[in-house]
């Protein structure tokens, strides 16, 4: 079964064939339209944060809408016994604003660093040395 459900304003479907997982998605969390010269630096910033984790993000290209939209899902283990199943579900979701936190702020940066390789090779062209 699945279950579509907000948390802290975002959409959320968790589905699982019974114990012990889930797969937990977020879709269309972020988006870029297209076509953007950023793309190539958002795919660069979601291989980054796929690096290590239990998250993984990756984007689809939307034909209708011309966008690229970033979706991230994780795997949880459902262990069977006595635990907050609450608190581990929110510290799970929690972490789907992390990563996403963390691919904005790489993006950010290459985009930044971007513009700044470009300002210096628009200062350097037509000086004589």
């Amino acid at each position: 079964p699945r279950i579509v459900f907000k948390y802290q304003g975002q959409t959320f479907v968790i589905a699982s064939k019974g114990r012990p997982f889930a797969m937990i998605w977020s879709y269309a969390w972020g988006s870029l339209t297209m076509p953007d010269s950023a793309m190539s630096l958002l795919e660069m910033s979601i291989n980054y944060a796929n690096v290590c984790g239990p998250y993984v993000t990756h984007y689809t290209i939307n034909d209708e809408s011309t966008s690229m939209e970033v979706h991230t899902t994780r795997m949880l283990h459902l262990p069977d016994g006595s635990y907050d199943l609450k608190s581990y579900l929110t510290s799970s979701l929690d972490g789907f604003f992390k990563i996403q936190s963390r691919i904005r702020d790489v993006f950010d940066d290459l985009k930044r660093r971007r513009a700044e390789q470009e300002q210096e090779a628009d200062n350097s062209a037509g000086v004589w040395n």
